[in-house]
């Protein structure tokens, strides 16, 4: 459709370039703007085994208080201990992460 070294292909191409940079901050922005509230349903621990050998994942579930969904978030050793099933948790907007209500 366009020549070899248009301005046109130059333009298009510079457009899907910044496409790809910005999507990734574009995603993060909507992360840490989003705020939810949720009650953890259950702990879970599993190890899983790949190439690099053997790990303990611990995850959390948590059901949102407005939707009833439940989303399984996976965090590390000492965020999973902090965590008992029942307790109250809280999105806050600006941070990535949830914390006790």
């Amino acid at each position: 459709m366009f020549a070899d070294g248009s301005i046109m292909s130059r333009i298009l191409g510079t457009l899907i370039l910044i496409a790809i940079i910005a999507l990734p901050f574009y995603l993060i922005y909507r992360k840490r703007a989003s705020v939810w509230t949720g009650e953890v349903v259950d702990k879970k621990t599993h190890v899983e085994e790949d190439e690099y050998g053997r790990r303990n994942i611990f995850e959390l579930q948590i059901k949102n208080a407005k939707t009833g969904k439940v989303q399984t978030h996976s965090v590390n050793e000492k965020r999973y201990n902090e965590f008992s099933v029942g307790d109250n948790v809280t999105k806050q907007a600006g941070k990535m992460g949830f914390i006790k209500a």
